[in-house]
């Protein structure tokens, strides 16, 4: 079994210690890690489409359209999705978890943000709550540190804050029924954001966590450059550049950082030590 812990006292589960119950309430941060053998056992079964309240629908129709207003007044895109989510975990035995998916729409995410999750329990339910998907990565240098991106202008993040590579589970992209093919869509996502040169095969799951109402299916890679080179691998667009920061520099810079960022930047010592395993 995976045996670092975390940096940050977030709770850390593992098979044989996890059983989350099913449940549409919203759940405290948490991070689960798997070992290779548990990756090798991990399967996907997609589930319907909830039914929505025409209240709700109603009010995240409008809020969709003052994004678009607000994205077209400064010069951004904003488009609809069909985006994964989590709807609960089957434990079959100690080394079997079946992660039950289902899908919302990018307008619901949208919605959530500006009426928060507490606003959503409050005036439609908890039911009405979508714990969507995030795949992300942070590849490691050489020299220790860990690559982030500083973001350009984004309809939900001002520019020059500390990002992640990668970004929601969109099933127009990719369709996902298995583990591998969410490291593809990593993958993918790497290709996309950046100029990085690596082998896909090597790009590791360090767990799933659960923060901020979503879920996020965490990579990282050794990569065979130091931290002083990364602009040469900038692909502009995500970002306006990619940054190396140690463990230490994280916890203590000024920079504003995306809600991913925070989470995971009391975990970056873990993943350091875990990127020195990949060969």
């Amino acid at each position: 079994m995976v045996t670092y812990r975390p940096a940050m006292k977030v709770p850390v589960f593992n098979l044989l210690t996890f059983n989350h119950p099913i449940t549409q309430s919203p759940i405290s941060p948490m991070r689960i890690l798997f070992s290779p053998a548990e990756r090798q056992h991990l399967t996907f079964q997609e589930s319907p489409r909830k039914a929505l309240s025409s209240a709700y629908l109603e009010a995240r129709e409008k809020v969709w359209q003052q994004k678009l207003d607000d994205a077209h007044v400064r010069g951004l895109e904003l488009w609809n999705g069909e985006i994964y989510t989590i709807e609960r975990f089957i434990q079959t035995d100690e080394s079997h978890l079946v992660i039950e998916l289902s899908t919302c729409e990018y307008k619901d995410i949208t919605f959530t943000i500006h009426h928060t999750i507490q606003g959503i329990v409050r005036d439609y339910g908890a039911d009405h709550l979508h714990p969507y998907i995030t795949i992300n990565g942070i590849p490691v240098t050489e020299d220790g540190r860990c690559v982030f991106g500083l973001r350009s202008a984004h309809i939900f993040a001002s520019d020059n804050m500390i990002g992640l590579i990668g970004g929601t589970a969109n099933k127009d992209e990719m369709p996902i029924n298995a583990l591998d093919e969410v490291r593809r869509f990593m993958h993918m996502e790497m290709q996309e954001e950046t100029r990085l040169i690596y082998d896909a095969r090597d790009l590791t799951l360090l767990g799933l966590h659960h923060y901020r109402g979503k879920y996020e299916f965490l990579y990282t890679i050794r990569l065979p450059i130091t931290a002083d080179r990364l602009s040469d691998y900038h692909e502009p667009g995500e970002f306006t550049q990619l940054i190396g920061l140690t463990p230490e520099e994280a916890k203590a810079t000024d920079l504003r950082g995306v809600d991913a960022f925070r989470f995971n930047r009391g975990h970056l010592h873990d993943i350091v030590v875990e990127s020195l395993t990949i060969p």
